[in-house]
């Protein structure tokens, strides 16, 4: 049950103070503490000092960016929160379809931050963090109705003995309902029978409109709920890394401007990977790979084999725990192309 807007009108009066908007005054009190003052920046890809001057007063942000910053507050605060804005801005509206010229931008603010974390971040978290901040930005924006959209990194095995790439491999990924909010588990593999498969074969984006009236040879992967679909390729002078994959519950969802946001946080992403995840395009020899339900019991022994490989390394050879997992995949991926399966 959402919070009273009187409730909410009683708590931000007690301050004293009447000269903010109020829902600069609600905005003040959800952020006191630093987590959710970081954690809601981080989700609209601002940062927390930008943030603070909105609940201040000492700058307004564009109507597009209320609408996200509507997304990213505790839910118990949306419905007040939204009263008090359309009181304070009548002209804004929160209905279903509505735009205005900056919808289908990506905020200058979030390019700001993922630039700033490539150049001044760690090396060895630089990229799991660009990668977050790019995928919570692009679901907000792709799906500020909350309507369903997932959004998942896959990525290009490494090449195999004969120096060729014959899968790819989900890494991450995060959805809103009816989706899980974050699917890093999964991990399953894709091969050249599937929409990402095509995707980084031609090196060209690729989408679907509505995968239930019009059936296709990628079918078998369709996940529950899917209706529509967009694979980008990520790109570095020419060569490639793997895709983002985009799927809706809505029929035709990543047309037009939706179009060019996909295409703008694919390359958003790429700046999270370094220059050796990227491959020249004639290494790409995609095979065909059980669908997910079929690799299932392999992807379930990935830790099991770690540990055996950091076993058997013992003290004769350093082994690392990211190479004892890099090379766990790479036999999970051989067991899957030589498993014999069909498609329906």
């Amino acid at each position: 049950m959402g919070t009273n807007t009187a409730t909410i009108r009683i708590m931000i009066e007690s301050t004293g103070m009447r000269k903010r908007a109020g829902w600069r005054e609600l905005l003040d009190s959800i952020i006191r503490t630093r987590a959710d003052r970081d954690r809601i920046a981080a989700s609209i890809g601002i940062n927390s000092v930008t943030l603070t001057r909105w609940a201040s007063g000492e700058s307004t942000p564009r109507p597009q960016n209320l609408r996200y910053l509507l997304s990213a507050i505790p839910v118990e605060y949306r419905e007040s929160f939204q009263a008090l804005l359309e009181e304070d801005q009548p002209a804004l509206s929160f209905e279903e379809g509505a735009v205005d010229s900056t919808e289908y931008e990506i905020p200058f603010q979030l390019i700001n931050t993922v630039l700033t974390t490539r150049e001044t971040g760690s090396v060895h978290h630089v990229t799991w963090v660009i990668i977050h901040q790019v995928l919570q930005n692009a679901l907000l924006q792709l799906d500020p109705q909350q309507l369903g959209v997932k959004i998942t990194l896959i990525r290009c095995m490494p090449p195999g003995s004969d120096g060729k790439i014959h899968s790819l491999r989900e890494e991450v990924g995060l959805g809103t309902p009816p989706w899980e909010t974050s699917f890093e588990e999964n991990r399953f593999f894709w091969g050249a029978e599937t929409l990402v498969g095509y995707t980084v074969t031609t090196a060209r984006m690729q989408q679907v409109s509505n995968v239930v009236a019009q059936p296709f040879s990628f079918s078998h992967y369709r996940t529950k709920h899917e209706v529509s679909a967009a694979a980008c390729p990520i790109l570095f002078h020419c060569r490639i890394a793997g895709c983002l994959l985009f799927t809706s519950t809505q029929v035709d969802y990543f047309q037009a401007g939706r179009s060019t946001l996909v295409q703008g946080y694919t390359s958003l992403i790429a700046l999270a990977l370094s220059e050796k995840d990227f491959y020249e395009h004639d290494l790409i020899q995609l095979e065909a790979c059980p669908p997910p339900e079929e690799q299932r019991e392999q992807i379930m022994s990935f830790r099991s084999r770690v540990i055996k490989l950091l076993e058997k390394a013992g003290t004769e050879h350093h082994v690392s725990n990211a190479q004892a997992e890099q090379m766990a995949w790479q036999q999970i991926e051989v067991a899957l192309l030589q498993h014999p399966f069909h498609f329906d």
